[in-house]
């Protein structure tokens, strides 16, 4: 089945390895533009090449923990 998310924008917590990077990734190929967000930026730059590299959605990563209050806000 093929779900269109053209003109939506999604936010993936953990979305630089594994279940969020995976769900990140369809999400994109989908049609919606994305944000990345996890704790390691190194991490985060080779998973929003690796979503752009399959879709042509926007991507932004962005590095936080958001566990805590401040970086959240920030």
């Amino acid at each position: 089945m093929e779900i269109s998310l053209a003109g939506r924008s999604a936010i993936v917590t953990g979305g630089s390895k594994g279940l969020g990077l995976a769900i990140a990734q369809e999400y994109a190929r989908s049609g919606a533009d994305v944000a990345i967000l996890a704790r390691d930026q190194g991490a985060l730059d080779e998973a929003r090449a690796l979503i752009q590299k399959d879709a042509k959605a926007k991507v932004l990563a962005i590095s936080c923990d958001v566990s805590k209050a401040a970086p959240i806000q920030a």
